[in-house]
């Protein structure tokens, strides 16, 4: 996408090597990305190996190594992330079930030197869904995260409504929140994270769990969905209000 009116070019941009081994693993990926769009760049380069070598009937894995950096304009610095993560998931035309395992570690400025401000992130995602009848299902989604290393001036947290997309995975209309009618990261979400569906201004610096549960309706086109979430920290219900009027999220 160009922009005449800034002169500017953004999009996204990938180059992938794709192997197919002869045996014990299906896909070996090696790739990477580029991101340019309003105020920040991102490269990450990418390993990615599918096991099994045969494709059905068998659950499928994948194993993945990236290293992200991110360069913020506003802010004038550049955050790097190393990623390892693990995926299974399984299907078949009554159920699926899946799993996803994710280790970060963040530095929010690779210019400066203090491990404070640096934080290491273990999370994990279990999924299922099951057909009640032809066209109608059940879901399940149960997460949790917990920081292994958060520095006193660590910046970074855990949604409870969303990831704070640290590494630009997710396309927000008007991230940067130049406009009043669109706004990125305030009524916007994304599935990672606690993936409340509506939005709840909570994160945590600890630890943080959530089950979520949703069923299709017979008949109608609608569902219905219950959200519940617990972290370590208690969190002020409105703004203005003193600590008596303070509750923890364990209850929602």
């Amino acid at each position: 996408m160009y922009s005449f009116n800034r002169n500017e070019l953004n999009g996204i941009g990938t180059l992938n090597l794709n192997v197919l081994p002869r045996t014990v693993a299906r896909q070996l990926l090696t790739g990477i990305q580029v991101q340019r769009f309003e105020r920040y760049r991102k490269i990450e380069p990418s390993v990615t190996l599918l096991l099994p070598h045969s494709a059905f009937n068998q659950p499928q894995h994948l194993l993945r190594f990236a290293n992200t950096t991110v360069r913020n304009q506003n802010l004038g610095q550049t955050s790097s992330f190393q990623t390892l993560e693990y995926r299974v998931q399984h299907k078949n035309a009554l159920q699926s079930w899946g799993a996803h395992v994710e280790f970060n570690y963040m530095t929010p400025d690779v210019e400066v030197d203090n491990t404070d401000r640096e934080a290491a992130l273990l999370r994990a995602t279990a999924t299922y869904s099951r057909y009640y009848n032809a066209k109608k299902q059940i879901r399940a989604r149960l997460f949790g995260g917990r920081f292994l290393k958060s520095g006193a001036e660590s910046p970074f947290v855990i949604g409870l409504s969303g990831s704070p997309d640290y590494r630009r995975q997710t396309a927000f209309l008007d991230r940067q929140q130049i406009s009043d009618t669109y706004t990125a990261q305030r009524h916007q979400t994304d599935d990672r994270d606690g993936a409340f569906k509506a939005y709840l201004p909570v994160g945590s610096r600890r630890w943080l769990s959530t089950l979520g549960v949703e069923a299709d309706l017979p008949v109608t086109s609608l569902a219905v969905f219950a959200d519940l979430g617990a972290t370590k920290e208690f969190q002020t219900i409105g703004p203005g209000l003193g600590p008596s009027a303070c509750t923890t999220t364990r209850a929602w």
